[in-house]
């Protein structure tokens, strides 16, 4: 199964999903902040948490689909890159994309590698910026 996920993937490598665009709004902002336990002042309307572009999911990460039975994942993490302060008020697009498949070796047998990198474009068409997620199959 491990090398009909690798294939799957690969055929996807480099291509960008439909953009999806999200409104940054005040409110939702401040639940978040709350909801991570993150007292900072400066997420009382001048600008959002960094881990908050968490919450513009990409057009592909529609998380109402089952994955295929018998096909277990791990988040192996994340890596974020920020260049310009996301803002109440910004409108941010989300685009994504496989940046990179690769398999290994596991304990319990094959293991493919995703690697996604997500960009978030501000209404200027600014990169805001970057997050690359690493997922495990197997």
């Amino acid at each position: 199964m491990s090398e009909a996920i690798y294939e799957s993937m690969n055929k996807e490598l480099g291509k960008a999903t439909t953009p999806i665009t999200y409104d940054v709004e005040k409110g939702h902002v401040k639940r978040f902040a709350e909801a991570i336990g993150d007292e900072n002042r400066l997420w009382r309307g001048v600008t959002v948490p960094p881990t908050f572009t968490r919450a513009f999911i990409p057009s592909d990460e529609d998380e109402s689909q089952p994955r295929p039975a018998g096909i277990r994942v791990l988040d192996a993490g994340s890596e974020y890159e920020y260049f310009k302060a996301i803002q109440p008020g910004d409108q941010i697009t989300v685009v994504s994309k496989i940046a990179d498949v690769f398999k290994k070796e596991g304990r319990l047998g094959t293991m493919t590698f995703q690697v996604k990198e997500v960009s978030f474009t501000n209404q200027d068409g600014e990169l805001v910026a970057t997050r690359r997620d690493t997922g495990i199959y197997y």
